[in-house]
């Protein structure tokens, strides 16, 4: 009778849906083994590379026929180019060992740290980009977009964010809250259809964009009440690391009172009809063009149910956006 019991709940047909929840979920705890094992890696690399820098550049005096001598005496050994050898002495010079030692920051690919001390001009910004390509484990070909795109500086703009943001208990929902996202598909889109395709056509580029943790569920996520009665999410997504399902609201131009009313509508309509006891309180994304700031947070700063304002920024708009928000 108990084998009988077992083989019918095997048989039971698995939610579609429900599925590639779990399954991102699995995937996402797999990714993140393989990469711990990588930043070790990386990690003892750095190090190396540090000491090597150290090295030469305690020997100034030798001249400059020492890095040429090394190269040839160290043909045996992959890397050690003239050029890598230059980049470990300005890597020995423009940082102290205990940033490398202490910090997650060194446990980033070796030619992710040559780009970062190319194109970063002060030490600041030069820690930011190597502490979140860490996070973020972004590939040099990512990280070369976020510093197109200026997340650093973008970083600095206080974010728009309802009382329920700031009270969220989960420390990782910082990695989600942005004053802008920054788009390369974007330019002289004017339809709010096309948007939403774009978006899902660049979908890997939206979700490094939108912050750590997020799997996509949906668009146009249909969300039927008990009375009958059908609504759609443009966007839903999971974020594995806050256990919540984030909505976003995808809108042209810029932003109208009533976006937030609707936005607000979809987030309790996830609650009621699709989370869990195990899941944390659904988060809300609007995206807009622009918005009058004072509008916004007046509206958002009392607001219990956690939603957040975030503009969509083209690289035609990032100089005068950043001069905007100074």
């Amino acid at each position: 009778m108990q084998k009988t019991k077992e083989r019918n709940s095997l048989s039971l047909e698995i939610p579609e849906e429900e599925y590639q929840v779990e399954l991102n979920k699995i995937r996402n705890r797999i990714e993140e083994a393989e990469i711990k094992i990588y930043k070790h890696a990386y990690r003892e690399a750095n190090l190396a590379y540090y000491d090597i820098g150290t090295y030469i550049n305690e020997r100034s005096e030798w001249g400059n026929k020492y890095i040429p001598k090394l190269v040839n005496d160290l043909k045996d050994k992959r890397g050690f180019s003239r050029s890598n050898l230059f980049y470990m002495c300005k890597f020995a010079k423009e940082f102290e060992k205990e940033e490398i030692v202490q910090q997650d920051a060194g446990q980033i690919p070796w030619f992710s740290l040559i780009t970062i001390m190319e194109k970063c001009k002060s030490k600041q910004e030069r820690l930011w980009y190597m502490q979140k390509t860490f996070e973020y484990t972004w590939s040099r070909k990512n990280l070369i977009l976020q510093i197109k795109a200026k997340a650093f500086e973008r970083n600095s703009i206080e974010p728009i964010i309802s009382k329920g943001v700031k009270e969220y208990s989960n420390p990782f929902i910082k990695n989600i809250i942005k004053d802008s996202f920054y788009f390369s598909f974007v330019k002289n889109i004017n339809d709010e259809k096309e948007l939403k395709n774009q978006i899902v056509s660049n979908f890997i580029e939206f979700l490094q964009e939108s912050g750590q943790g997020n799997a996509f569920v949906g668009k146009e996520y249909k969300i039927r009440t008990k009375f009958n009665k059908n609504y759609y999410v443009d966007l839903l997504m999971y974020n594995v690391l806050l256990h919540a399902y984030v909505v976003v609201e995808v809108k042209i131009g810029e932003y109208k009172p009533e976006y937030y009313g609707q936005l607000k509508n979809y987030v309790v309509l996830i609650d009621d009809n699709l989370k869990s006891d195990i899941d944390n309180k659904t988060l809300g994304i609007l995206l807009v063009h622009d918005a009058d700031n004072y509008i916004v947070r007046t509206t958002f700063e009392n607001e219990e149910t956690p939603l957040i304002l975030t503009k969509i920024i083209s690289f035609e708009e990032l100089e005068d956006y950043l001069k905007k928000n100074k």
